[in-house]
């Protein structure tokens, strides 16, 4: 334990690593951890939402940690293609055939089996008497979902904030954006970057950054570094192309399965642009309480009443890591 407190204290969090898939055709991805200081009785491990950078949400799972027991372990992972540090080469980015020695860009159904494969070895690395949670914003969400789906026994519970577990074409955002979300336009952006880096410097990207979004440090670095790699981009909207196509109906069955080992938290009203309307949260509160082996009365199913955003990261983290600390207290309690 004494060694445990020496390596965290002599650390400054989180501890930046990378997963390094054992399987051809994987790229490393981006890992944040803090920590337990103490033996792990808890495991939690956020996945990104979309584009996924690991870097968006430091503040938010700092803040997370910075609450929680010292037996709590909270990881972070990012998505696979993603990152400037382990990113696409510009002829997989353009989408160049396999006969240029490329790889293809990694999409949702990818994502969704290194994050398996991961909490695989999380399994084998800490054993089955810690508690792991899984936590996903937006498409993380969905990710969590397919996980629980694939390894249910080795999950306890999941949490998802803002998630776009449904019909996301139909959402305002994703019929607004669908014209971007093909093949030849996603080529046609990343050859457009490519050249935009070559003759812009980083700095002014930045600052264009800052004054469009409205974003500020660090977030805004975070979104320069995207932008300045044309392969992540061609990653994310790639994969944000197979999020149209894949996720659609809703999945009652797992939700009524599961739905006493779930949270979920939306944004109020029809304010989420990439969760549709106020009804598909019914639905999917209808479900939840519909779970078939639900022995508790609280609320899995909750409505933001703090004016954050589906962007949370961005402005909130502090306000929504305490909501999330208290939830998992709750169903470690």
């Amino acid at each position: 334990m004494a060694l445990r407190k020496m390596l965290c204290a002599s650390h400054t969090l989180p501890i930046k690593t990378a997963n390094c898939p054992k399987f051809r055709h994987t790229r490393p991805t981006d890992v944040r951890i803090w920590p337990a200081s103490e033996r792990p009785a808890f495991i939690l491990l956020f996945i990104c939402g979309n584009p996924g950078l690991i870097s968006y949400y430091d503040e938010f799972l700092s803040a997370i940690h910075a609450v929680s027991p010292d037996t709590y372990e909270v990881i972070g992972i990012g998505h696979e293609g993603h990152s400037a540090a382990h990113s696409l080469s510009y002829l997989e980015a353009l989408n160049r055939p396999a006969t240029f020695g490329t790889q293809p860009i990694p999409g949702l159904q990818q994502q969704i089996q290194t994050k398996v494969e991961y909490i695989d070895e999380l399994r084998l690395q800490y054993g089955r008497n810690v508690k792991l949670g899984i936590m996903g914003h937006s498409v993380g969400a969905y990710i969590c979902q397919e996980i629980m789906k694939q390894r249910p026994e080795a999950v306890d519970y999941m949490y998802g904030l803002f998630p776009t577990i449904a019909h996301i074409a139909k959402s305002p955002n994703g019929l607004k954006l669908a014209p971007i979300f093909n093949p030849a336009v996603i080529t046609l952006v990343t050859a457009f970057l490519v050249c935009l880096n070559a003759i812009i410097p980083s700095w002014i990207i930045e600052g264009l950054i800052r004054g469009v979004t409205g974003q500020h440090r660090p977030a805004s670095r975070v979104t320069t570094e995207l932008i300045t790699t044309p392969g992540a981009v061609a990653s994310a909207l790639t994969m944000a192309e197979n999020e149209m196509k894949t996720i659609k109906k809703l999945d009652e069955r797992f939700l009524e399965e599961y739905g006493d080992r779930i949270t979920l938290y939306f944004a109020a009203g029809d304010s989420d642009g990439w969760v549709g309307n106020a009804q598909r949260v019914k639905d999917i509160t209808t479900c939840l309480d519909r779970s078939k082996r639900s022995t508790d009365k609280r609320k899995r199913c909750r409505v933001c009443d703090k004016g954050m955003v589906h962007a949370f990261c961005l402005e909130h983290s502090a306000v929504m890591a305490k909501a999330c600390a208290e939830w998992i207290a709750q169903d470690l309690a």
